[in-house]
């Protein structure tokens, strides 16, 4: 949870489908949450992010979570898988980097687009990053930062620096050695 004003919060966590007494979790949820009346919060916008095997680091640590509120941006890092449902995880990853968005109390939430690390899989490509069980999350992306126009997409293995006018095509990308 984060706050974004004295009446709004901006929380992270996974969607799920209720099965009575127990629920699937599924993909990743993003809400705003109005709490100016505690005694009745009121979801004002929610955005779900890929299905049942999807994954991100900011799910279980809250330093990858990055919200830029002087230019109302949200950076979330991300691997997304599609095709799950119900107890059955997604089969396909999509995407995996970090994603950015806008978000307002009035707009909800924009997706800007995303900075890749990885390329997608395929059927031919398959390779089982989709089996992410809710308590042991782990997304390539481990951090970001924000400068101006800029996000700096952190891995452990890179940084990827991108405009937010061209999320999807780094400018630089800089390798991290352990030498």
């Amino acid at each position: 949870m984060h706050l974004m004003d004295d009446d709004h919060l901006l929380t992270m966590g996974y969607d799920a489908d209720d099965q009575g007494d127990f629920a699937w979790f599924q993909g990743l949820q993003l809400q705003v949450i109005d709490v100016a009346d505690l005694a009745h919060p009121e979801v004002l916008d929610k955005e779900v992010i890929g299905t049942r095997g999807s994954t991100s680091d900011a799910a279980t640590d809250h330093l990858a979570f990055t919200y830029f509120k002087a230019r109302d941006l949200l950076a979330v890092p991300m691997t997304i898988c599609e095709g799950g449902s119900g107890g059955d995880y997604g089969d396909i990853m999509t995407f995996s980097g970090l994603l950015v968005y806008r978000v307002t109390v009035d707009g909800g939430f924009t997706l800007l687009g995303g900075v890749p690390h990885e390329e997608p899989e395929t059927p031919q490509t398959w390779s089982g990053k989709c089996n992410n069980w809710w308590t042991d999350s782990a997304s390539k992306v481990k951090r970001s930062v924000f400068m101006e126009d800029w996000v700096f997409s952190i891995a452990l293995d890179r940084i990827n620096v991108a405009h937010l006018d061209d999320l999807a095509h780094p400018t630089a990308s800089i390798p991290l050695t352990g030498k």
